[in-house]
């Protein structure tokens, strides 16, 4: 089954707003949605997670440059076209550094939507947009989780040669600060607070630095504090964080809830983690894989990783085919990550040459080299 284009139109004029669905309809490549003001804030045409927003301008949007803004800030990939009944030179250029992607002349036609799409496409793609997030989610405790994310992040830093962030979303024990032996001055708690007065650039005060080109938000000190955590705060912080870093990496709760399923939403891959140990892990997997199949195109975004197994591809072949997605393993290294945090050294000197790091650094290839 191809996968739509997801197009919603904001226009407050129900008879137009109707006549664009019908158009819309025709084109087997996109899905249409559509929005209306006072329909419940920008949050809620965040849940209608569109591709391309098509918005009306002379009656519906009173300040565009302002919204415009708004969406980057929210929403860094989506395409913005502005649709207005007449454009001049002066509004054409106006528009455009607003930041709209292209331009639609009202009453839509599937000729002029075309064009504008091939406009909206071949626009600059803006700084942020290549950004890939990743989130770890696991069906129950004790997966590996945090040594796997931490050297994972080490690894695509050195892989591609660019910043990557860490957001622990972990609302039952964080960890991630005991783990990296930090002392952190801002938490995720404190950066969802402030949220609303935050841009990209002053997000990256809340990040603490691991390596060079390694940074990490650290969790909540408390589960009271994590109660603080919502689905919708979270996804606006991950976009918002989105041009600071070429990956993101979200370290998520054991077991399915609403901010797992938010993280998981607004995420390119989605990795399933859980430590070997018998038929029962397996089971929690294929059933975590039965929801996991309502992500758009998840294919290509849901992989799993397998913890203290040693790397073996007959091994790994026979669980993809039980699971239902691709998978990878990661030998055992208990010993040496314990003598590691031990020392305070977790993760950024564990070793370049043990089996964990090896096998680590395979899949940090595996991913900048699809991400490309």
């Amino acid at each position: 089954m191809v996968q739509k284009i997801r197009v919603c139109i904001w226009d407050d004029d129900n008879e137009n707003r109707a006549g664009m669905l019908r158009v819309l309809g025709n084109l087997e490549e996109y899905q249409a949605t559509e929005y209306r003001s006072g329909a419940g804030g920008i949050d809620n045409l965040v849940a209608l997670r569109p591709q391309i927003l098509l918005l009306d301008v002379d009656y519906t949007i009173a300040q565009p440059e302002k919204l415009a803004a708004e969406l980057r800030k929210t929403m860094p990939n989506l395409k913005l076209v502005a649709m207005g009944k007449r454009w001049d030179e002066n509004s054409r250029e106006m528009y455009k550094d607003m930041g709209y992607d292209a331009l639609l002349l009202k009453p839509l036609d599937v000729e002029s939507f075309q064009i504008a799409m091939q406009t909206a496409f071949a626009a600059k793609v803006r700084l942020g947009s290549n950004c890939e997030v990743l989130s770890f989610f696991s069906p129950k405790g004790k997966s590996g989780r945090t040594t796997l994310i931490v050297n994972l992040a080490l690894a695509l830093a050195r892989v591609s040669g660019e910043k990557v962030g860490i957001i622990d979303a972990e609302t039952n024990f964080a960890d991630m600060d005991a783990f990296l032996n930090l002392n952190p001055r801002s938490t995720i708690v404190e950066a969802l607070r402030d949220l609303s007065y935050l841009t990209s650039g002053t997000l990256e005060k809340y990040f603490e630095e691991v390596s060079d080109k390694v940074f990490v938000l650290c969790g909540a000190t408390s589960p009271q504090q994590a109660a603080f955590v919502e689905p919708e705060g979270l996804t606006k912080l991950i976009n918002l964080a989105r041009p600071n870093y070429r990956y993101i990496l979200v370290d998520l709760a054991p077991g399915f809830n609403p901010i797992s399923i938010a993280a998981a939403e607004a995420s390119e891959r989605v990795y399933l983690t859980t430590m070997a140990g018998g038929t029962f892990e397996i089971k929690h997997l294929q059933r975590a894989m039965e929801i996991f199949r309502s992500l758009d195109n998840w294919q290509q975004r849901v992989g799993c990783v397998i913890t203290r197994m040693a790397p073996d591809v007959r091994r790994a072949k026979e669980l993809e085919e039980q699971i239902g997605c691709p998978v990878t393993l990661i030998p055992n290294e208990y010993l040496l990550c314990s003598e590691a945090a031990n020392n305070g050294r977790m993760a950024v000197d564990i070793g370049s040459g043990s089996p964990l790091t090896q096998q680590i650094d395979r899949m940090a290839f595996a991913i900048h080299g699809e991400g490309r």
